[in-house]
């Protein structure tokens, strides 16, 4: 085990404590009080510069105990999508939409590409469009993207992808 900061040291019960010089000794004792210390306070209680060496011949020689404090560093991996919000029911509601967005072309021609995308006419199911592919398909900016978000014709939603990817097997 390698000796961390984070290493938390604990006593264990022993009947004889012949085989430690004084250094060691100085340490366990330490330990003995605390029941249970930090490899950084223990160093401060010390005064000692390094102490590690000690620390690891009291655990060959069965006086300590070390538990690693092991921290959970994952975050997990985000990716952004896209969805018309809310989808218009029938044909009157498509075209004030349409009409909504005529003088911002910019604007439509994302509307558009989404659509496309996501095969909203001709699919049951919509399909998920991802932000940065509506983006770069539509050839346009993230601002054109939020100023359809503000309006309230898209939204904005994130889902957790699997950072590694499925091998497919035959």
């Amino acid at each position: 085990m390698k000796l961390e900061s984070d290493t938390c040291i604990y006593p264990v019960n022993h009947e004889n404590e012949l085989d430690i010089n004084d250094s060691e000794n100085l340490i366990l004792n330490i330990i003995e009080q605390e029941k249970g210390i930090s490899l950084n306070k223990l160093n401060n209680l010390s005064g000692r510069k390094d102490i590690t060496p000690i620390i690891k011949s009291l655990s060959e020689k069965g006086y300590i105990a070390l538990e690693q404090e092991i921290t959970e560093k994952y975050k997990p991996k985000l990716k952004s999508f896209v969805r018309i919000n809310p989808v218009p029911k029938n044909e009157q509601a498509w075209h004030e939409l349409f009409n909504l967005l005529e003088k911002w072309p910019k604007q439509l021609n994302m509307l558009m590409v989404y659509l496309e995308m996501s095969k909203t006419f001709k699919e049951v199911q919509i399909l998920e469009v991802g932000k940065s592919e509506l983006i770069q398909k539509s050839g346009s900016t993230i601002a054109v993207l939020n100023t359809l978000v503000s309006k309230g014709i898209f939204e904005l939603y994130e889902k957790k992808q699997a950072k590694v990817k499925k091998l497919n097997h035959r």
